[in-house]
């Protein structure tokens, strides 16, 4: 393997971490599967804009911290694939 391709593994290694990090800080707050069945996308924009978004000039750690309330974990992402795979 290239180290290219190293470098591109683990940058999408920590988007999934801090993506179920952010996912599961919002369903906590606003319920995010309701919205979606209700078509109701305008409230999970407004809770990016006011919980993520502004945050975006924060280091990595600081802002995964301010956005979550939790430090970088992957215990998210297990959660999520626990729940996507466990049917199987």
């Amino acid at each position: 393997a290239s180290i290219e391709g190293v470098i591109v593994n683990g940058v999408y290694a920590l988007g999934n971490l801090y993506g179920a990090m952010i996912f599961e800080k919002m369903n906590e707050d606003i319920q995010i599967f309701d919205k979606i069945r209700e078509n109701d996308f305008a409230s999970i924009l407004t809770w990016l804009k006011e919980n993520d978004y502004c945050h975006d000039w924060m280091k990595p750690n600081d802002w995964i911290k301010k956005v979550t309330g939790k430090p970088l974990s992957s215990d998210a992402f297990i959660q999520y694939l626990i729940n996507k795979y466990a049917h199987i």
